[in-house]
């Protein structure tokens, strides 16, 4: 799953933080989607 939207591989210093925002927004989604399968157990302890 690479994304094709990155600009011209010539600005490699621009596709840096694009690879970062793309790392940081799959880790949301598996963080979402373990919620989603197992709730947090802190939430529901006393």
């Amino acid at each position: 799953m690479i994304p094709e939207e990155l600009p011209s591989s010539s600005e490699s210093s621009d596709s840096k933080p694009a690879i970062a925002q793309v790392r940081i927004t799959r880790l949301l989604s598996a963080e979402q989607v373990l919620e989603r399968i197992m709730p947090l157990r802190l939430v529901s302890t006393p």
